[in-house]
């Protein structure tokens, strides 16, 4: 990491399963890139822009359980689509997703 990169930001391990399950896909220009759907309850939500809100132009880490490789990539603003699939339990239904996914070596530096 270059001295004027800003260090890399851990995905919190209690968020791991709203990604579980996320497939990486290339995009035309071979970019690796990343997205799922999730619903969400109020405190979620909220924990999850403040964490947005704090690795916003950063890398974020994402260790995916069922995963041994690490990903590396930045993390796109949270899009609300709508209406939660369990609307008893959840608020709404958002879409969380990274872009520039690379390799990782699973180490903090």
């Amino acid at each position: 990491m270059s001295p004027s990169q800003p260090p890399i930001v851990e995905w919190p391990a209690e968020f791991n399963h709203l990604i579980k399950g996320m497939q990486v896909a290339h995009g035309k220009d071979d970019h690796r890139y990343c997205r799922i759907d999730v619903d969400v309850d109020r405190e979620l939500l909220l924990h999850l822009n403040e964490f947005e809100a704090h690795a916003r132009h950063r890398r974020v880490r994402l260790r995916p359980a069922e995963d041994p490789e690490c990903l590396v990539g930045e993390m796109n603003p949270l899009v609300g689509l709508g209406a939660a699939s369990d609307p008893d339990r959840h608020v709404g239904k958002v879409r969380i997703s990274f872009h520039d996914l690379q390799k990782d070596d699973c180490v903090s530096h």
